[in-house]
């Protein structure tokens, strides 16, 4: 599966590093938690529009998870599980938190810095948590993130960004049925998930 997204720069997105236990449980779903997450269980995601993500080969491999009926809904290449990115339940909101793994920046020479910018935000970790590079889970830096948010979801709303969507047809249909965890399946990957975390 191939894909190209569209006006990639820390003005046109959000760059967060999530370590709540569902993105955890994401990436132990599909066995690609050594990949995925760094050092502290984290997803490195920059959130844009659906709109500005193309596939260009590969729809067949398209596939979707829900850790619960009611999650979000969670996308991946089913030909080697990679992970896609996450929206949410419905096609309007026009939302789409694309993970690192399915991104490559090397063809334009340049780094998932400079292209994506800096992360803005660590998100969803413990109190008196740092991310990876030191970073604290602060109020001033969530709240600049937030409010960073809202505004691109506010102007890609104005815009009817939530279309075309390569997860939801014109009609607002996800293009492909969700695998939704069972009750024990769920308790069994939070256990996994748990089983891998430190205190640091």
């Amino acid at each position: 599966m191939r894909g190209v997204a569209r006006e990639i720069a820390p003005e046109t997105g959000n760059r967060i590093v999530c370590y709540c236990t569902d993105c955890q449980m994401f990436a132990q779903f599909l066995g690609q938690a050594d990949d995925v997450l760094n050092a502290k269980g984290g997803t490195d995601i920059f959130q844009l529009s659906p709109a500005r993500v193309s596939l260009t080969q590969g729809h067949e491999h398209l596939a979707c998870m829900r850790l619960t009926p009611k999650g979000l809904r969670r996308w991946y290449a089913s030909c080697c599980n990679t992970p896609i990115g996450n929206t949410l339940a419905n096609a309007k909101p026009p939302f789409l938190g694309l993970i690192h793994n399915f991104t490559d920046h090397t063809g334009e020479g340049r780094s998932r810095d400079a292209t994506a910018g800096p992360v803005r935000a660590h998100v969803n970790g413990r109190v008196g948590f740092a991310g990876d590079d030191g970073q604290p889970l602060g109020f001033l830096s969530k709240t600049g993130m937030l409010w960073h948010s809202v505004k691109l979801l506010f102007g890609s709303w104005i815009r009817r960004e939530h279309r075309p969507s390569e997860f939801f047809d014109d009609g607002g249909a996800p293009r492909v049925s969700a695998t939704v965890l069972d009750q024990a399946d769920h308790a069994k990957l939070k256990q996994e998930v748990e089983a891998r975390t430190t205190d640091v």
